[in-house]
């Protein structure tokens, strides 16, 4: 037997081996950079509040689509004239009058087969005439506060009158009182009499604008806006904790002839009128002062937004990632820009690839690293190079001595230290960030880069990452960015992403890599 022979293979492979190694190390990474991974807990304690309890809500797996809609609302300024608001909901007793006059003045038929004025009797059946009027449409209520003197507030005054100039979380301070809720059965808290919770009252001493019923209004009131209008309030079925519920921006759009047996009504006034003509008696009315008013959430809140956009099916450890400072945060080193096509022929170019070392354990067999329309794309090698599989740009990253990013590691170079809600910051405009309709080198448009430096999350190609994802029995690979395909304000957010076949190949899909 030739022992010769053996040891020869042996080295020759050792050697070979050393050099890829060798070779890893001494290719062009581009340029990469260290981007830190975390978001500063908010200074302000209204904010910080707001995120540390939304952060035990989403851990208790309670954080649901309707708290995902409630919560995601932008801060903006909003100058408000002053106004008059009713210090209570109007109630059974009020609206069945209001009924009684409407009603005469239309036949049995119509009145059958026109749902505009039908309201919920429950509270009327239980003894409770004076408690809050429920069940009505947006048509029912508006025609009410008309026939009065006045009218439904829009979603920015009933905002205003709950927060104040002080912008109040809660209608009566910063702190949730949960005994506003003291039922188990939701009925019973959509049922109290106005003034028997004290505790629910403003400084100016509107009562329940967070509890009993939820109250209509009109919908945002901002020119060049449209919305829908809207309900205020907490649902009268919150738990203990649940108190995210009624915090005083987290209103939810609605459709016009909704109805519902916990939802009432309250009206607002220019003008207050010297009698109620329905109830017979002086309106009961508080003074809400004009102003520049704080809208929405406070601006340091980090989380709310951030969740809000989070595919639904993604988990997130909020613990190890909301921190007090930078000086916790870990860090990653990764490419400033897509790997371009220059780059990919080298890979494809290299012998060792070629012969399979840098393919992955469970890559099938023959698997072929050439990206769609290569002969195409080679014709401009600046630009980045897409149409590979996820086993090649898997390879590709092993290659060159590093790694896909995971799905959570792309989000936070993209949102950054303040859970920004696009890559360069929380405001999209189409004129301004420029997102390309079509495919662009790295830093063609200059505009879409985070603070870090890093190009091209918000558009240009969408990125393998090396994040799986089990959709019915069938693994496959999150991909994350929008691209020049889908440019458009959902797409270009931070934690847009979406899950695609590890096979799966495409001109809109590219990669960068991360470093060790």
């Amino acid at each position: 037997m030739n022992w010769k022979a053996p040891i020869v293979v042996l080295v020759v492979l050792l050697i070979l081996v050393a050099a890829g190694t060798w070779l890893t190390y001494k290719r062009d990474r581009g340029h990469a950079i260290d981007v830190p991974l975390g978001i500063v807990e908010a200074s302000d304690p209204k904010a910080k509040y707001i995120d540390g309890e939304l952060t035990d809500v989403y851990h208790k797996g309670r954080y649901s689509r309707e708290l995902r809609v409630r919560l995601n609302r932008p801060s903006y300024l909003e100058d408000l004239e002053p106004f008059y608001m009713d210090m209570c909901e109007v109630t059974q007793r009020d609206y069945e009058r209001f009924l009684a006059i409407m009603l005469s003045h239309v036949s049995t038929a119509e009145r059958e087969n026109s749902p505009l004025y039908s309201h919920s009797i429950g509270h009327r059946l239980a003894g409770r005439m004076d408690s809050p009027a429920s069940g009505m449409s947006l048509t029912g209520a508006s025609e009410y506060c008309q026939l009065i003197g006045g009218r439904l507030p829009t979603a920015e005054e009933f905002e205003a009158a709950a927060k104040g100039l002080g912008n109040r979380l809660f209608p009566w301070g910063d702190q949730f009182n949960h005994d506003l809720w003291p039922y188990k059965l939701g009925d019973r808290n959509a049922a109290q009499s106005c003034g028997s919770q004290e505790s629910s009252a403003t400084p100016q001493d509107i009562f329940d604008l967070a509890n009993n019923v939820m109250e209509w209004s009109t919908g945002l009131g901002r020119r060049g806006l449209t919305s829908k209008p809207a309900a205020h309030g907490a649902p009268p079925t919150i738990g203990p904790r649940d108190g995210l519920y009624a915090l005083n921006f987290a209103w939810l759009e609605i459709e016009p002839h909704y109805t519902s047996h916990y939802l009432g009504f309250r009206c607002v006034y220019d003008r207050v009128p010297l009698i109620n003509p329905i109830a017979q008696t002086i309106p009961q009315v508080a003074y809400v002062p004009g102003g520049t008013y704080q809208m929405g959430l406070p601006p340091q809140a980090r989380l709310p937004q951030f969740l809000s956009q989070l595919p639904e099916n993604q988990r997130l450890n909020l613990s190890n990632l909301l921190l007090e400072d930078k000086s916790r945060f870990s860090s990653v080193n990764i490419q400033a820009c897509e790997v371009s096509r220059e780059d990919y022929a080298d890979f494809l170019a290299d012998p060792l690839v070629r012969a399979g070392f840098y393919g992955n354990e469970r890559e099938p067999k023959n698997t072929d690293y050439t990206p769609l329309s290569w002969e195409e794309q080679s014709r401009n090698l600046d630009m980045p190079v897409t149409g590979m599989t996820w086993w090649a740009a898997d390879a590709y990253a092993r290659w060159v001595g590093g790694e896909l990013p995971s799905a959570d590691e792309w989000r936070m170079v993209a949102t950054g230290s303040t859970a920004r809600l696009y890559p360069w910051g929380d405001y999209f405009d189409e004129n301004d960030v420029g997102v390309a309709s079509r495919l662009g080198a790295c830093g063609a448009n200059d505009l879409d880069q985070t603070p870090d430096g890093v190009f091209d999350m918000g558009g240009n190609i969408s990125e393998w990452t090396n994040s799986v994802s089990a959709e019915r029995g069938q693994l496959k690979m999150w991909v994350q960015g929008g691209n020049w395909r889908i440019h458009s304000e959902e797409t270009s957010r931070s934690t847009f992403g979406r899950t695609v076949p590890l096979a799966f190949q495409s001109e809109t899909i590219g990669l960068r890599v991360l470093f060790n």
